[in-house]
């Protein structure tokens, strides 16, 4: 990735990583030492893949993608550290 803007695609499948895992939805953010996390628009493609299209990451150095999926009412986060050249 580099700095400027950049498409994500998260998928989202079963534990064995073999299955897709349907959510009901997604929030999106990122965030770096200078930038507060900010939340990201998130485009549904279908039901266990979503895309951020455009995602403006404008500086170089690692940025947290923190991510939120509902299942069934659950909430889900992770957390990646993505370096952006």
């Amino acid at each position: 990735a580099t700095a400027g803007p950049n498409d994500l695609h998260l998928y989202f499948l079963d534990a064995a990583g073999t299955a897709p895992q349907p959510v009901d939805a997604v929030e999106v953010t990122a965030s770096t030492t200078d930038v507060a996390p900010r939340r990201l628009p998130v485009t549904p493609v279908s039901t266990n893949h979503v895309t951020v299209a455009g995602a403006s990451l404008p500086s170089a150095g690692p940025w947290t993608i923190e991510v939120t999926a509902i299942q069934a009412g659950v909430p889900l986060v992770f957390t990646t550290e993505v370096p952006i050249r």
